[in-house]
C-alpha cells in the first residue's frame, strides 16, 4: 500500500544519550503514558520480561511470535534500535492479523517518529482506536500532507465526533485538501448512492439471468428480438437453446458487460446516444441485454474463450459502438496495483479450480475456468468477487498462482 518508505538510511540513529541528558529523557518519559516509556534508562523490564535491547534483530524476532508481553518487549527493543533491519520487521508487523499487536506497533511508531511522510502508516494510525495515536497521526499529516489519505481523514472525523481537537484538525486538513467540511456529508451521501447503484448492477450481472428470465414473456420477447437481429431465421426453440448455452459459457460476456454498465452509470445520456436505448428500464439496468448483444455479435460457435480472445471480442464489440477500450493482462495483483487500476478502470479475474466463500462462511468450489468481476480488495490480498449476481470472498493465495487479472479501461 503506497509503497512503504521504511528503511531510509537517514532514519533516527541509535546513539546513547550523554549522561547529562539522562534526567531530561526521564522527564520526557514521565510525560507519556507508562506503556510508551521506552528508553532503556527508565524501562528495562516489561511485565516481568526483560527488554532485549542488546540482542540482534533476528533474536528479537523470536519475541514477536510469543505471547503479548514478549511481543511488546520485542517491539520496544526494535523501536529503540531504529535501524534499517528493525524498520523492515516493524513494517511486516503492521499487517499482523492480530489487531492488538498491530495497534502496539502503530502506537510506538507514532510516538517515537519512526516514519516521515509515509501514507500507509499515517492512514492506519488515523483510524486507530486510541485518541492519542489519532491526534499524533493528524499532526504528522498536517506537517507532511501525504496524498491518498482524504478518505481516512473523513472517517476519523466520523469516529471522534466529540473530540474537539480531532474535529478541528480534520476540518483543517479537509480544507487543505480542497474539501470543505460542509462537503463531507454530501460526499458521504454520494458514496452511499454509488454503492447502492453498484449493488443493483452487480445483482443483474449473472450469466444465468437470461436463462432464469426465459419463462417471462416480457423478457423473452426482448431476448428473441435481440437474437433475431443477428440470426434472422432463428425460431423460439433456437433462441431458447442459445440462452441455455449462454448460461454455461457466458461468464466473460457477463463480466465485461457489467463493466460497461458501471462505466456509463453516471453518463446515461452518452449511453443512450451510443446504444439507442435507456441504460435503466423499470428500476433495473440493461446488463442482460448488453451481455446478450455482445454474445450474439462476437461469439464463435464451438470455441471456448481465452483471455486473449475475450479481449479481442470485446474490443470488436466496443468499436462497433464507437467506444475505445484498453484491456491489459496482469499476471499478479497486490493491494497497491489494485488501487492504481481501479482509479482508471475495472478489474476481472480469470481463474479455475479454487474455493471462494459466500458471506464469508459458505464455501463454493469452482472447477473449470471462470471469469469474474473484482469489486474490492483488502491489504492482505483478500478479494471480493462478483459472479452469478452474488458477492464472494476469495483469498489470493487460494488461487495458487493460477489466475490472471484483466484491467479494463475505457478511454472515452
Amino acid at each position: 500500500m503506497f509503497g512503504l518508505l521504511f528503511g531510509k538510511k537517514k532514519q533516527k540513529e541509535t546513539i546513547k544519550p550523554a549522561e547529562e541528558t539522562l534526567e531530561e529523557l526521564r522527564k520526557q518519559d514521565r510525560n507519556l503514558p507508562p506503556r510508551f516509556r521506552v528508553y532503556p534508562f527508565t524501562l528495562l523490564v516489561k511485565s516481568g520480561v526483560e527488554i532485549p535491547y542488546t540482542q540482534s534483530v533476528d533474536e528479537i524476532k523470536l519475541y514477536l511470535v510469543k505471547n503479548m508481553v514478549h511481543f511488546e518487549a520485542g517491539v520496544i527493543a526494535l523501536v529503540w534500535k531504529g535501524d534499517y533491519d528493525s524498520f523492515q520487521v516493524l513494517t511486516k508487523e503492521l499487517h499482523n492479523k492480530d489487531y492488538y499487536r498491530r495497534k502496539v506497533v502503530l502506537e510506538y511508531m507514532i510516538y517515537h517518529d519512526l516514519f516521515e511522510e509515509n501514507s500507509e502508516v499515517l492512514g492506519i494510525a488515523v483510524l486507530d482506536g486510541h485518541d492519542m495515536v489519532v491526534k499524533s497521526a493528524l499532526k504528522k499529516i498536517l506537517k507532511y500532507r501525504p496524498v491518498g489519505i482524504r478518505e481516512e481523514i473523513r472517517m476519523a472525523m466520523e469516529c471522534w465526533p466529540d473530540d474537539a481537537e480531532i474535529q478541528k484538525m480534520c476540518k483543517t486538513l479537509l480544507t487543505l485538501y480542497r474539501e470543505s467540511y460542509t462537503g463531507v456529508m454530501s460526499k458521504q451521501y454520494a458514496g452511499r448512492e454509488k454503492r447502492a447503484r453498484e449493488e443493483l448492477i452487480y445483482r443483474d450481472s449473472s450469466q444465468y439471468i437470461l436463462k432464469e428470465r426465459m419463462d417471462n414473456l416480457k423478457y423473452f420477447t426482448k431476448y428473441n428480438t435481440m437474437v433475431k437481429h443477428y440470426k434472422p431465421y432463428a425460431d423460439e426453440q433456437t433462441v431458447a437453446a442459445l440462452l441455455e448455452t449462454f448460461a454455461d459459457e457466458g461468464c466473460g460476456y457477463a463480466s465485461l458487460a457489467t463493466t460497461l454498465v458501471l462505466h456509463y452509470a453516471e453518463k446515461e445520456k452518452e449511453f443512450i446516444s451510443r446504444f439507442k436505448c435507456e441504460l435503466k428500464q423499470n428500476d433495473a439496468y440493461v446488463t442482460d441485454l448488453l451481455m446478450l448483444d455482445f454474445y450474439c455479435m462476437t461469439d464463435e460457435v464451438n470455441r471456448g474463450m481465452t483471455v486473449e480472445q475475450m479481449s479481442e471480442r470485446f474490443d470488436k464489440y466496443c468499436d462497433s459502438y464507437g467506444i475505445k477500450v484498453q484491456m491489459n493482462i496482469l499476471e499478479d495483483m497486490d493491494y497497491t496495483t489494485w488501487q492504481r487500476c481501479t482509479k482508471t478502470g475495472y478489474l476481472l479475474l480469470f481463474a479455475g479450480h479454487f474455493t471462494m466463500y459466500y458471506k464469508k462462511y459458505h464455501p463454493t468450489k469452482v472447477g473449470g475456468w471462470h471469469i469474474m468481476n473484482i469489486s474490492d480488495m483488502q491489504q492482505d490480498g483478500t478479494m471480493t468477487i462478483v459472479t452469478w449476481g452474488k458477492k464472494y470472498t476469495l483469498k489470493k493465495e487460494d488461487l495458487r498462482n493460477s489466475g490472471q487479472f484483466v484491467h479494463v479501461e475505457y478511454l472515452n
